[in-house]
């Protein structure tokens, strides 16, 4: 028996046109559901947020208040140095006031307190830095800046006729070196050495770093952030004048950045 099979609409068969609208309808009520429970936990978030910060929010007033009453008290973002530019004046602020604090005669009225911290510091990283002898405080010492000379201009001076002690700085923050700078300041110490046999030569930068030129010069690398913030703060239980303190703590604050 011949059986005639009749083809169905099978799955790519076009839908009544009633079907068709009442699925775009559920597919959009179910979008609208979406976006509506989505809204709803966005909400909720936001409330919980708001809820968790008002319950910090006197809490974090206080911490505020605290702080700011801490800068009113101590103000620790307040540094002269920085505030007037002079950070990375080598011959404006760090040569004089390095200057002035080796000099036991300074108006800093401390004496010989930084001369001896500072010596230590040098000889505490160089075993071979000249001692002046247990009794230095004894004799007068002098101290100059920007000494002219057939071989340079000598950023510190330190001397001492009495003892036939010299010891000359040059200061590197940030310029450069000329020519053979250090060999020259070894020329003119070595023609002053009848007069001062002991004698040093320190080349004094932010960090410590050895000179690029002095290849036949003896010399003692010292740094802001090593021997020179060394010296301040082994004198700073010395200082008797609290606005000195005041000003060594502003300066060490400056050289451990430069």
């Amino acid at each position: 028996m011949t059986v005639e099979t009749v083809p169905g609409p099978g799955i790519f068969a076009t839908p009544p046109r009633g079907k068709k609208i009442d699925d775009l309808e559920s597919v959009t009520r179910f979008i609208q559901r979406y976006k509506n429970l989505k809204d709803a936990q966005a909400w909720r978030h936001v409330e919980n947020f708001k809820e968790a910060f008002n319950g910090l929010r006197p809490e974090m007033t206080g911490m505020l208040a605290e702080a700011n009453e801490k800068v009113r008290l101590h103000a620790p973002n307040f540094n002269l140095f920085r505030l007037l530019h002079l950070e990375a004046r080598e011959d404006e602020l760090h040569t004089p006031l390095v200057a002035e604090l080796l000099n036991p005669r300074g108006v800093h009225g401390q004496e010989f307190l930084f001369l001896r911290t500072f010596i230590n510091a040098m000889q505490q990283s160089h075993s071979q830095f000249p001692s002046p002898g247990e009794d230095f405080e004894q004799h007068t010492w002098f101290v100059e800046t920007q000494k002219y000379t057939g071989q340079g201009t000598l950023d510190i001076v330190v001397s001492c006729p009495a003892l036939s002690y010299l010891v000359v700085f040059e200061n590197e923050v940030y310029a450069g070196e000329q020519p053979d700078q250090l060999e020259r300041y070894t020329a003119w110490m070595h023609d002053n050495s009848e007069y001062y046999p002991t004698q040093a030569l320190i080349y004094l930068t932010p960090t410590g770093e050895p000179s690029e030129t002095a290849d036949r010069t003896t010399y003692y690398t010292a740094s802001y952030r090593g021997q020179i913030a060394g010296m301040l703060r082994n004198a700073l239980p010395g200082i008797s004048a609290p606005h000195l303190r005041e000003i060594i703590l502003q300066y060490l604050d400056v050289i451990q950045k430069i």
